[in-house]
């Protein structure tokens, strides 16, 4: 349980910084695979990881799936009305006191 926790804190924390490190959406597949192979290279990922990566490809259907969800045409505040229930902002509230331990060392 534990672990679990500190994965989903971890995911958390990184789901919060991963908007301002996302790549440019748009622009060439061939192009952007070979800016993500040189960060994931700088940053110290194996062969065997570079060379799953250089097996990507464009897949036009999840694509499609993707660009068909609804909820990104919304402004923050209709999504956060229709999301953020009473009952979870005190379970948020309540999980950030019980686990801050795990929260701090994210």
């Amino acid at each position: 349980m534990r672990l679990r926790v500190e994965i989903l804190a971890a995911l958390f924390v990184g789901a919060l910084a991963w908007p301002a490190a996302a790549q440019e959406c748009g622009d060439d597949f061939n192009t952007w695979k070979q800016g993500v192979a040189a960060e994931a290279k700088a940053a110290g990922v194996g062969a065997v990881g570079l060379s799953a990566l250089e097996k990507a490809s464009l897949d036009d259907k999840v694509l499609a799936r993707d660009r068909a969800q609804g909820v990104f045409t919304q402004t923050f505040t209709e999504f956060s009305n229709r999301m953020i229930s009473t009952y979870r902002l005190k379970q948020g509230a309540a999980n950030l006191k019980k686990y801050a331990d795990v929260f701090a060392r994210a």
